[in-house]
C-alpha cells in the first residue's frame, strides 16, 4: 500500500491529533509539514526509505516522544530543535545521519537521547543545553570524533 501525505497539506490542521505512529511505512521519503499542534508521540520506527524530516519537527512545542529508530536512510533532520517537551528521542541506527540539529536553550526535558548506531560526527556545542539529560547513548557511533 503506498502512502500518500499530500491530505495533510491542504490545509487542515489536525488540533486534536496526539499521536502520530508510522512504523514500518516503507514508501515515505520525506516526512512534510503536519499541522498539529498537539502531537505528543511520533513513531516513525523502520520508515527504510525515510530521508528528510521537514523543518517545522524541531518546533512541535508538545512532542515528548520522538522515535526514529532503524530509519536506514534518514541524512536531514531539522537544523534547530526547540522541543521543549521532548523527554525523549531516539535515533538508534541510522548509519547515514551525520549532522545532529542545534539544541534551543528551552530543551530542559530531554532526558533519553539514543544515537546508537548512527554517523553523527560530532555534537553541537549547544547540546550543553540538554540539562536534564540522564541518558546518552553513543554507542557504535565510529565517526564521532569528540564530545
Amino acid at each position: 500500500m503506498k502512502l500518500n501525505f499530500h491530505f495533510f497539506l491542504q490545509g487542515f490542521q489536525f488540533k486534536n491529533l496526539k499521536d502520530v505512529n508510522l512504523k514500518h511505512c516503507e514508501f515515505i521519503t520525506k516526512l512534510p509539514d503536519i499541522c498539529t499542534p498537539n502531537l505528543e508521540t511520533l513513531e516513525l520506527f523502520s520508515c527504510k526509505n525515510l530521508v528528510e524530516i521537514h523543518e517545522s519537527f524541531g518546533f512541535h512545542e508538545k512532542l515528548k516522544k520522538w522515535s526514529l529508530d532503524c530509519c536506514k536512510k534518514l541524512k536531514i533532520l531539522p537544523r534547530n530543535l526547540m522541543l521543549k517537551s521532548l523527554e525523549q528521542f531516539n535515533l538508534r541506527e541510522c548509519p547515514r545521519l551525520e549532522m545532529f540539529p542545534n539544541i534551543h536553550p528551552e530543551m530542559k526535558d530531554l532526558k533519553v537521547l539514543n544515537l546508537t548506531g548512527s554517523s553523527i560526527r560530532e555534537l553541537p556545542s549547544s547540546i550543553g543545553y540538554l540539562t536534564g539529560l540522564e541518558r546518552l547513548d553513543v554507542y557504535g557511533c565510529q565517526n564521532l570524533r569528540d564530545l
